[in-house]
């Protein structure tokens, strides 16, 4: 260990004219650059016994056809056949019913929850998200709409930095206990790739506090912490979505 014996530094507090220490500011611009996590599915138990279950099962039809009508008159009459297509037809269900899930790609970010759909990203933001629960290995996020499911299996890293994200932005709507905290763990600063958002679209939404139609994105407002779009000149005392204290420009 290299001791240092020069003069002691003087503790300053910060100058309010440099802007170091002093808090961001409550609300941003919609033409700002927005970063967020992509995560990419992991594929799990379920899907690995779907394809095994399409590739027996369609084995299990061809053999059980062909002994049924290609066999041999000559040949003693067989009572196997009618068993394996029962079977064939068992494992086809299970991939139909269970095998064949698709699993998306997550995007988690400032933004919100994203989710990459034939080349688009449906992003919910996240003063919509109403309540964020877990059952049956999944988190299941309630909105306005049709709640978003994400699987604790295929997307173990998604599911941290989602409940990571939400309990700084959204508490009051995180309904996990310590053992579901426990479970779904703590997010790695390596995990899931980090990208830049596309755009945000603000045309046909409207300010969360006036309804005022927001059209130009130079007088649209987001809260920084739960991304609630406000019109400049609409803007509250605090966030409808979050309750954070907003300051006026």
């Amino acid at each position: 260990m290299i001791a240092y014996t020069g003069p002691m530094a003087r503790r300053t507090k910060p100058s309010k004219a440099s802007g170091r220490g002093a808090a961001p500011p409550a609300l941003r611009r919609v033409d700002e650059d927005f970063s967020e996590r992509r995560f990419e599915p992991k594929t799990g138990q379920t899907e690995v016994f779907g394809v095994v279950a399409l590739s027996l099962g369609g084995i299990a039809l061809g053999v059980g056809a062909y002994a049924l009508v290609f066999r041999d008159e000559a040949l003693p009459q067989l009572g196997y056949p009618p068993y394996v297509l029962a079977v064939g037809v068992v494992l086809l269900a299970y991939y139909l019913l269970f095998g064949r899930q698709r699993l998306y790609t997550w995007r988690i970010g400032q933004l919100g929850v994203g989710l990459e759909v034939d080349d688009r990203v449906m992003r919910t933001g996240w003063y919509e998200v109403e309540r964020i629960s877990s059952a049956a290995d999944q988190l299941r996020l309630d909105t306005g709409g049709k709640p978003l499911t994400i699987s604790l299996l295929a997307h173990p890293a998604a599911a941290r930095r989602l409940v990571s994200e939400a309990l700084q932005r959204i508490p009051k709507q995180v309904a996990l206990d310590d053992e579901d905290l426990q479970r779904i763990g703590t997010p790695a600063a390596s995990e899931g790739e980090r990208v830049v958002a596309e755009p945000l679209q603000v045309t046909q939404l409207t300010c969360m506090a006036s309804s005022r139609p927001l059209s130009v994105e130079e007088d649209v407002r987001m809260c920084r912490r739960c991304g609630a779009l406000y019109h400049r000149s609409g803007l509250p005392r605090r966030c409808v979505g979050c309750g954070k204290k907003l300051k006026k420009k």
